[in-house]
C-alpha cells in the first residue's frame, strides 16, 4: 500500500519529494517546491498507544474503562530516573511517544478537571509485577568508604497487595485547617484589644504625671495650702469622681463609682435618692443602674451575679443561714 502511494506521488509532474519514516507513528512528510515559492506538507499518522511497563498489556485500542495513559517526565531527569528505577528498566530510556498507564499509580496520585484525568507533580509509579530472573540485572555491591553516607531511596516501591496510603486532603485535615484559621482570627482580635488597652494605660499614666506636676507647681506658688494638698492626695477615688462630675466633667462612670452606686442603691433606694440629690445628680439614676443589670452572664451553671447577691444577703442578714450539700458515695 505504502509503495503504491509513494510511486504515484513520484510520477507527479510537479516534482513532489517524499520522505517515509517508520516508527510507532507513521509520518509522511510531503514537500512541494515550485519556483521555491510554496511548500506543501502532509502529515499522515497512524498511532496506537501502548503501556511501556513490563508485562502490562493495556492498549488504547482496548478502551478499558478507568485506564488512562501518561507521558514520562523527560524534562526532569531526576524524576524520570526514579520512574525507570521503579520499573526495573535501567537500560531502557523512554521517548516522547512512550506512555505508562494509570494501573501502576496509587489512587491519590491523580486529580480530575472535568473529564480529564492528570497526574500530580509528585506522582511516582510504584505498582509493578516482579521481573523474571533472566531479565533482572545483577548488581555487584562493594563496601562504601567510611567517609561516605548511606543515601536512602526517595521513593519506596509498593506492590498490589499493599494497603492504600492516606489521602493527603482528608476531612480531618480540612477540619483542623478551619480550626487553625479561626484561632488565628481570634489571636488577631485579642492583639488589637491588648494594643488598645496598652494605649489607654499610657494615656492614664501621662495624665497622672501631669496632675502631680500641677499639684507640685501649685504648692510652689502657694496656690494650694499644705493641708489641701494632703487632702487631695489622700482623697478616695469615689470622692474624686464625684468632685469631677460636680465640676461639670461629664464622662463615663468609673468602676469605683459604679460599685459605690450599686451598693448604696442595694441597701436603701430612698437613701440613694437622697445622696444623689445632695451631690447634685452626680450619681447615676436608678433606671440606669437597672439597665446595668439587664445584661448578665447566661451561660450554663451558676451565674456570678446570683452568687454575689446571695453573698450580700448572707453577710447582712440578721438570721443565720445554713447550706446543706448532699454527700455522694
Amino acid at each position: 500500500m505504502y509503495e503504491d502511494f509513494r510511486h504515484s506521488l513520484r510520477s507527479n509532474k510537479n516534482g513532489l519529494h517524499f520522505l517515509f519514516k517508520e516508527s510507532r507513528s507513521f509520518v509522511f512528510k510531503i514537500s512541494y517546491s515550485q519556483n521555491f515559492s510554496t511548500r506543501l506538507r502532509l502529515f499522515y499518522s497512524i498511532r496506537m498507544v501502548l503501556c511501556s511497563a513490563f508485562g502490562c498489556k493495556n492498549r488504547s485500542e482496548n478502551k478499558v474503562p478507568g485506564i488512562t495513559f501518561h507521558r514520562f517526565p523527560l524534562k526532569d531527569p531526576t524524576k524520570n530516573g526514579i520512574w525507570l528505577k521503579n520499573m526495573h528498566l535501567a537500560d531502557w530510556f523512554p521517548t516522547k511517544n512512550s506512555r505508562i498507564c494509570s494501573k501502576h499509580f496509587e489512587t491519590h496520585a491523580f486529580y480530575k478537571v472535568g473529564n480529564r484525568t492528570s497526574l500530580l507533580d509528585d506522582a511516582v509509579p510504584t505498582i509493578f509485577e516482579e521481573l523474571p530472573k533472566h531479565l533482572q540485572t545483577k548488581v555487584t555491591k562493594r563496601p562504601h568508604p567510611r567517609s561516605r553516607q548511606l543515601i536512602t531511596p526517595t521513593a519506596s516501591i509498593s506492590r498490589k497487595n499493599d494497603p492504600p496510603q492516606e489521602d493527603p486532603d482528608t476531612p480531618r485535615k480540612k477540619h483542623l485547617r478551619r480550626q487553625l484559621f479561626a484561632e488565628r482570627v481570634k489571636s488577631q482580635e485579642k492583639s488589637r484589644e491588648i494594643k488598645v488597652l496598652n494605649q489607654r494605660v499610657r494615656r492614664l499614666k501621662r495624665h497622672i504625671v501631669s496632675l502631680k506636676q500641677v499639684l507640685k507647681a501649685s504648692k510652689q506658688n502657694n496656690l494650694v495650702s499644705s493641708e489641701s494638698s494632703v487632702l487631695l492626695e489622700n482623697m478616695p477615688e469615689v470622692t474624686k469622681e464625684l468632685q469631677k462630675r460636680k465640676l461639670g466633667k461629664k464622662h463615663q462612670y468609673s468602676p469605683e463609682l459604679r460599685k459605690f452606686a450599686i451598693t448604696l442603691c442595694f441597701f436603701s433606694p430612698r437613701g440613694y435618692d437622697y445622696v444623689r440629690n445632695a451631690f447634685e445628680s452626680c450619681l447615676p439614676h436608678r433606671s440606669t443602674i437597672g439597665k446595668w443589670f439587664k445584661t448578665i452572664n447566661a451561660e450554663p451553671g451558676f451565674s456570678s451575679e446570683a452568687i454575689n447577691v446571695l453573698k450580700k444577703n448572707v453577710e447582712y442578714s440578721d438570721k443565720p443561714v445554713c447550706t446543706i450539700k448532699p454527700h455522694y458515695r
